[in-house]
């Protein structure tokens, strides 16, 4: 829902997320979700004794394969 919101009411050509290397339940369902791998950084976050690399995930709205729904926005007055 949250991909849905951002490219069709906010109008986002891409969306960009990142995952810990060591957090592979976290990559594969975002990878599952339609999400690409477009690089990483080495090394950059210390856990524990070690540093882990940062991998970071991009979907454009074109991969957004959901459907587009109709929307109404309603505003409560006070």
């Amino acid at each position: 829902m949250l991909l849905e919101y951002g490219f069709h009411i906010l109008n986002l050509y891409a969306v960009t997320v990142w995952a810990l290397h060591d957090q592979q339940a976290k990559l594969n369902c975002l990878q599952a979700c339609g999400f690409r791998e477009i690089g990483r950084r080495r090394e950059l976050i210390r856990s524990g004794n070690r540093r882990v690399d940062t991998v970071y995930l991009d979907m454009l709205a074109d991969d957004f394969a959901r459907p587009v729904r109709s929307y109404t926005i309603r505003l409560d007055q006070s």
